[in-house]
């Protein structure tokens, strides 16, 4: 069952962050850490192509820093460097009160971080603001964040239920992706996945 667990929330989690580039997914996927910090390191201060969970609004690259210390069993929460990044992230959504699709990363973040309570609210406040119904293209990336934080904070019961509708849409979910991801954290015997 546990491992059964990890790889679960693997498949959902690791996901979220998937990639910061095509070579940093490749370093992450075969765990040089060390190559992929220092990958990060060089871009320090700016931003990331918008590929960091889903949506397409970019986050400062330092947010890549905290899913890193996560899936190597680090707690960054304790970290200075990973509550900079997520201060960074805060006010760039107050600066943006509607976009929803920050929001939701801002979510993501908060749930890798292990801020439970904050993260559910966030993305669910980015699910009411930002509903499928009313965009069919980028709704469905913010509950793709809502299952994504569902599975860090260890909701796995509310993250499959999110997950279920993403299944029968168009720009729902990419099984290719989640496959390709269930071999990351599966693997990842540091990670608390």
């Amino acid at each position: 069952m546990r491992g059964e667990l990890r790889v679960d929330r693997a498949v959902s989690a690791a996901h979220c962050l998937w990639p910061l580039l095509p070579r940093q997914a490749a370093l992450e996927y075969n765990r040089n850490w060390q190559q992929a910090r220092e990958l990060i390191e060089k871009m320090k201060g700016g931003e990331d192509n918008g590929t960091f969970a889903y949506g397409f609004r970019s986050i400062p690259v330092d947010c890549y820093l905290i899913l890193l210390a996560r899936l190597q069993g680090e707690e960054p929460e304790e970290n200075l460097s990973s509550a900079e990044a997520q201060e960074q992230l805060s006010q760039k959504v107050q600066k943006s009160p509607g976009a929803a699709d920050l929001l939701s990363k801002l979510a993501v973040v908060d749930a890798v971080l292990g801020k439970k309570q904050d993260a559910i609210t966030e993305v669910k406040r980015a699910a009411e603001m930002l509903p499928i119904s009313r965009d069919a293209v980028n709704g469905p990336e913010i509950v793709k964040n809502l299952v994504v934080v569902y599975a860090w904070t260890g909701e796995l019961e509310h993250s499959f239920e999110a997950l279920v509708p993403l299944a029968k849409m168009p720009f729902g979910i990419d099984l290719r992706r989640f496959e390709a991801l269930s071999a990351l954290g599966s693997a990842s015997e540091g990670s608390p996945l």
